[in-house]
Parts: C-alpha cells; structure tokens; sequence
C-alpha cells in the first residue's frame, strides 16, 4: 500500500443489527455497511462527489466527517451531539471503526462497536514500530479490536521474512518471533489478531463473522512496499 498519504486513510463501519445473522462476510472490509472518514487525503478534492454519503435502508457510509464529531447513528439522530457517545446498546446500528495505512502514525478515533486495522501498521515492521501501533491499538477503548497484517509489516510475515527481510533491514534484521509477541492478546479479550483466520463475535445481540487475511506477497515479492 502507498505510503505517500498525509495522514491515513481511516474508515468507520455501522450497519443495522437487525437480519445481519445471514450477512456474507468474506471481509469485514468488504462489508457494505460502513461509516468512514478520510482526513487530510492530498489527492482528494475536499468537494469531490465520491466522498459523499452513501444511504441505503440498513447501510449508511460516510467517507468523510469530523472525527471529534462523527455523524450520529441512523436511529439516533434526535440525540443531542452535545450529549456525547451513545453505547450500542441504546442503538439498533453497530458501529464499525475501520482504519488502514498508518504507517507509525498514531490519532484520535472515533467511538465504535468495532475497531478494525486492515493493514499496513508500520513502515517496514521493525520491532519498535510494531510495538508502539500495538500499544496504541490496544489502549483504544473499542470493545472489539480486529488487526489485519499489510505488506508493509514485513515482520508479521514469519517465512517471507527469513528469506527476503535482509533485503529492507539490510544493517540489522529482527528477531521475528519477539515481533510476533507484541500482536498476541496477553489477555486483552477486546484484542483479536487475525492472520488467515476466521471468528465469529456477538456484539450487542447481533451476530458477526469476520476473516482476516493479510497481504503478504509470499508469491510475488514484487508486492511488497
């Protein structure tokens, strides 16, 4: 993934809770039923049509709001903004919180259900970088953290890296199995790593199924950075 962003591209996701129990989920990514925001985006006109919302019956997504100030859910909208986040139990709407691309950096996030990172944690996956975006991530307050592996986090990617991370890390390469210590719950049951994997979550009486499954050009090295 590109690494020229300003920032970050940073999405959030909400859906109706109601009838998802039967809702594909090859990709939480892929879900429609997302809320998003993109902040300082240099290749995006700031009034560009395709950054506005989409709304649909059980789907509304927008690509861009205020993050202190995210749009409320669809069936709270008499609710005063001043009067701070509403818990989804007081929601029929489940909230996803969906960020990629941020490379080190650390930001504010929104309040959500969920909190998902779909890759590309770090700049090149050294040790200090994926502890502190794991340290970060971790202290958010989402009940749910779902992290997903990019091609940047070369790390996380124990067999690629034994054989090709001297060609990044050419001075010094990284204990891989240490790394891999620092995306491991340790008993944070809010903290789910998935790495080619699947799991199912309840959350707020709704019923959700989620794979994860991280870019990793075993195959085809070009893919990497």
């Amino acid at each position: 993934m590109s690494s020229t962003w300003k920032k970050r591209l940073a999405a959030t996701v909400s859906r109706s809770k109601a009838g998802n129990n039967d809702t594909p989920s090859a990709s939480i990514t892929r879900a429609p039923n997302s809320l998003a925001f993109v902040e300082d985006n240099p290749f995006v006109d700031d009034d560009a049509s395709e950054w506005d919302p989409i709304i649909t019956e059980d789907v509304v997504v927008h690509f861009k709001y205020d993050v202190a100030n995210p749009p409320q859910r669809p069936d709270q909208l008499d609710v005063p903004a001043d009067t701070g986040p509403v818990g989804s139990g007081d929601s029929q709407w489940t909230r996803f919180i969906c960020i990629s691309d941020t490379h080190c950096n650390t930001f504010d996030l929104p309040q959500g259900d969920f909190l998902l990172h779909s890759g590309d944690l770090t700049h090149t996956g050294r040790a200090r970088q994926v502890q502190g975006t794991m340290k970060w991530l971790k202290s958010q307050p989402h009940p749910h953290k779902i992290i997903i592996a990019g091609n940047h986090d070369l790390t996380l990617d124990r067999d690629f890296y034994l054989e090709h991370g001297s060609r990044w890390h050419r001075q010094q390469t990284e204990d891989v199995e240490e790394i891999k210590k620092f995306v491991e719950p340790q008993g944070d049951t809010t903290f789910h790593y998935l790495e080619y994997e699947n799991m199912t979550i309840t959350e707020g009486g709704a019923t959700w199924k989620v794979y994860g499954s991280p870019v990793n050009g075993s195959d085809c090295p070009y893919l990497r950075l």
